[in-house]
């Protein structure tokens, strides 16, 4: 790849490898723990909703260089603007279900909520070590009110996982 030398030292360096193309439309970088975020308008999808994942190409880089998404990039980093990062979207609460249980009692969860006929409903993820609960497709709980729904729902069918509890994570819209 030919290079491209950043605008300016406030420049985020994200390692080539982690910028790719999936469902053959969508440029995005991968943060890591099924976090992967739009490089174009900053939404986050959900691991289930990548079909396909390919690598970005140098005509791709410098059509995104162009339209102004990043600032350059060289054979190993592509440079983002800090301030477009972290200023450039709007913070938003993506709501979900902390079950309070560690990791490897996800099959169990998995199975209380197919038995009480939520799986269809709601969607059992791992993150930090716990097993949590989204909505269906693995999205978070638009808002308080949503989760607080689900979590009666949970809580009725499903008693054993009466310590279920409403958290949230701050993402970028």
């Amino acid at each position: 790849m030919s290079s491209s030398a950043p605008n300016n030292s406030s420049d985020i360096m994200i390692p080539l490898d982690r910028i790719y193309v999936i469902n053959e439309q969508e440029f995005v970088i991968d943060w890591g723990e099924q976090r992967v975020e739009s490089l174009t308008d900053g939404r986050y999808f959900p691991a289930p909703a990548i079909e396909s994942r390919q690598e970005i190409s140098q005509y791709e880089l410098d059509q995104l260089e162009r339209a102004g998404y990043i600032n350059g990039y060289d054979d190993h980093f592509v440079f983002l603007d800090v301030h477009a990062v972290t200023y450039g979207h709007r913070q938003q609460r993506q709501y979900y279900l902390h079950t309070r249980c560690t990791k490897d009692h996800r099959a169990d969860i998995e199975a209380f909520l197919q038995a009480a006929q939520l799986d269809h409903e709601l969607a059992v993820r791992v993150q930090s070590n716990f097993v949590i609960i989204r909505s269906k497709n693995g999205l978070g709980f638009p808002t308080v009110d949503a989760a607080a729904a689900a979590q009666v729902q949970i809580i009725e069918r499903v008693p054993l996982l009466a310590q279920t509890v409403i958290a949230f994570i701050e993402v970028l819209a």
